[in-house]
């Protein structure tokens, strides 16, 4: 699959790339429009052969044709280009034959590009475009705090620009679970299980232990409010999005994904204040 980024009309769908390069690729346009023109001329050929400059104009266009070809892996677009180029700078001493050659191979160029753009197809992106190209959409600060989520962070946000919704939200599950280990780490807890539900119960458990008499003013001013909140967020998000998201229950629409989205990296960005992976910061 090849993707192609541009914004036009709304939404995205997939297109060939036949009828994309209709829209976007301005030289390939102005190569068939150089052919055409060509075709024209060659009602005369002498005339056209008599003109060097304009011969090699336009074989310079087919040149540069056959190159995007080959860029594209149009193999076979791009041999038919390059026949065609060396006929036409190859000239012939009988205006008539060449003509002939021209036209032919000048409509099986035409004929050969069609074919193999016909097979493409293009997945065109109209929102989001700088998500399939940022590698960290959650900002540095998240990407020094957490780098083994770093993954998952940049394929949930390419995922939500090519509407691959229900994915989105499992990558976005995936890439929370760094920032739980070093939340329950900066408790000191040691994490004997992936399972949210028992992680969680030993991070309120270990909250709830704790007061200022036991880790002093700091912990009830400070610390306290922010392992809190971040625990209850946790909570609401195991029970809302994960515990679906992770056993398939559920698809989610590409409104919901980028509320999640948009939750999640809030959320990991508050928690890279604090958190990381390296330890808790001040």
């Amino acid at each position: 699959m090849s993707f192609l980024f541009a914004p036009v009309g709304g939404g995205s769908r997939i297109v060939s790339l036949w009828e994309m390069l209709r829209f976007y690729a301005d030289m390939f346009v102005e190569v068939i429009n150089g052919l055409n023109l060509v075709e024209t001329m060659l009602g005369k050929p002498e005339i056209f052969l008599r003109n060097k400059s304009m011969v090699d104009h336009y074989a310079g266009k087919v040149n540069e044709l056959r190159e995007h070809l080959e860029e594209t892996n149009l193999k076979l677009s791009a041999k038919k280009a390059s026949e065609l180029y060396y006929a036409m700078i190859g000239g012939n001493n009988n205006p008539e034959a060449y003509g002939i050659v021209i036209k032919q191979y000048s409509a099986e160029l035409r004929s050969r590009i069609a074919d193999e753009l016909e097979g493409r197809v293009f997945y065109y992106v109209s929102e989001h475009v700088e998500l399939l190209s940022n590698d960290l959409p959650f900002g540095e600060a998240v990407d020094d705090a957490f780098p083994s989520a770093r993954y998952d962070i940049a394929e949930a946000g390419r995922c939500l620009a090519l509407r691959r919704s229900t994915a989105c939200v499992v990558h976005l599950m995936r890439l929370l679970e760094a920032s739980l280990a070093s939340l329950a780490d900066a408790l000191s807890i040691q994490m004997t299980t992936e399972n949210w539900n028992t992680i969680l119960n030993d991070i309120e458990n270990e909250i709830r232990s704790r007061n200022k008499t036991t880790h002093g003013e700091a912990w009830k001013n400070k610390d306290e409010p922010f392992f809190a909140e971040a625990a209850t967020h946790f909570r609401f998000i195991k029970n809302a999005w994960r515990n679906h998201a992770a056993h398939g229950r559920v698809k989610y629409t590409d409104e919901e994904a980028q509320e999640i989205y948009d939750s999640v990296r809030s959320f990991m960005r508050h928690l890279s204040e604090r958190l990381s992976e390296e330890g808790q910061s001040s």
